[in-house]
């Protein structure tokens, strides 16, 4: 049985409304991606997680922990499982997902790139606020002849 014809945007539509509006919805997946859309919002929260992580434990100072590197990775895994239970419950197509999750990853790396130095740097683990705080402080202490310990 057809249902009736229902207007969208200016374009006459056959089908059921509530499918056809999710329809609209697809492109790129909002659950791996950015605010907008869900997917996109995790990708960027858990990437963001995983960055601030890597800096916070140091992960890059080369004393060989593997924990430090399985906490780092253990964010983005499950950003990829929101992706993953995306695709299997038929709620987008993979590359939706995987744009999504592209677009997430690459926001999350600007905005912590923004406020925090790279994670391998001496210094990866305050953000940049704080580091020419500590220069300021450390360059007058010298000045006057004051030692910081």
């Amino acid at each position: 049985m057809l249902s009736r014809p229902f207007n969208l945007m200016g374009i006459l539509i056959h089908g059921d409304p509530k499918v056809v509006k999710e329809g609209y919805k697809i492109f790129p997946s909002g659950h791996t991606s950015f605010y907008a859309c869900p997917n996109i919002r995790s990708f960027a929260s858990l990437a963001f997680l995983s960055w601030y992580l890597c800096g916070k434990v140091k992960a890059f100072d080369r004393r060989g922990h593997a924990a430090k590197l399985c906490i780092v990775l253990l964010s983005l895994l499950f950003a990829a499982l929101v992706g993953i239970s995306r695709i299997d419950d038929y709620w987008h197509h993979w590359t939706n997902v995987f744009a999504g999750s592209i677009i997430g990853s690459v926001v999350a790396s600007l905005c912590y790139l923004l406020f925090f130095p790279f994670p391998h740097d001496i210094n990866g683990w305050a953000p940049h606020a704080s580091i020419k705080m500590r220069e300021n402080i450390e360059l007058h202490s010298t000045s006057i002849g004051i030692d910081i310990v």
